[in-house]
């Protein structure tokens, strides 16, 4: 006996048919522009339609070729080494690489604040108090030099210690360890509690509250482990992969 076809049947059909075209896609289809709204939707990367696509397959298709190229060259570890991290080795805190005759932090909040003021006596190196557009928070913060105010702006590794160690400095001597840790590439100034939140996390693990940052925030991760040769994880690609696919316009920065 023959059945009867049914409208829910179709429809049950008609949902199959999507999700194999869907999966067989390089990138998978984005089905009413679902896929678009991760980065400046809300404070994760990507959508649930990018959820089973192969990050090779976002990488080819991802708009931002400069950015995705980049994230392709970058190897992919299986494990953390053996070796434990220590901030030790990382030479000594905000050091003068530079020879400038300013200590890398006060360099870095000159950099990035407005309106900044040195403390006399200092052949204007000690940065007194200053303006910053915080990246993470979108807070404007008025700093403050003092011994109870001046951790409210912080200057943060982007690619932590720890995640550097973990992704090859472990291997490095001390003297490029140092070079490293106070690269103004791989720095910048920001809320204080926002970047305590972060900590040592990864490009996987850590995101921004700013979603107007996201780009600029993976982008320079990215930059970063190229320029220093630093390995990544599978999720650490996979969250850069998804930044080149929604971050069309987004440079690598340089400094």
């Amino acid at each position: 006996m023959r059945k009867e076809f049914r409208a829910g049947d179709f429809l049950v059909w008609l949902v199959v048919v999507g999700l194999l075209l869907w999966a067989l896609a390089p990138g998978g289809l984005d089905l009413a522009g679902l896929g678009t709204k991760g980065i400046a939707g809300r404070n994760t990367l990507g959508s649930v339609l990018d959820l089973g696509k192969k990050t090779e397959n976002i990488l080819r298709v991802a708009k931002n070729q400069d950015l995705a190229q980049a994230v392709a060259a970058l190897p992919v570890r299986r494990a953390n080494p053996n070796a434990k991290y220590d901030r030790a080795r990382f030479g000594k805190k905000w050091a003068d690489v530079d020879h400038n005759g300013c200590d890398t932090r006060n360099d870095i909040l000159r950099r990035d604040m407005t309106g900044v003021a040195a403390k006399p006596g200092t052949h204007e190196c000690v940065v007194a108090q200053g303006v910053l557009n915080d990246p993470y928070t979108g807070k404007t913060i008025n700093f403050r030099r003092g011994e109870h105010s001046s951790s409210a702006v912080q200057i943060d590794h982007v690619v932590a210690l720890m995640d550097a160690w973990n992704s090859g400095a472990y291997q490095w001597d001390e003297n490029k360890r140092e070079q490293y840790a106070n690269d103004p590439l791989v720095l910048l100034a920001a809320d204080g509690p926002a970047n305590q939140a972060k900590g040592a996390s990864s490009a996987d693990q850590w995101m921004p509250s700013n979603n107007a940052f996201h780009c600029a925030y993976i982008a320079r991760q990215v930059a970063i482990k190229q320029k220093w040769s630093l390995s990544v994880t599978a999720a650490e690609q996979r969250t850069m992969a998804l930044a080149a696919k929604e971050c069309p316009q987004e440079p690598l920065p340089v400094r």
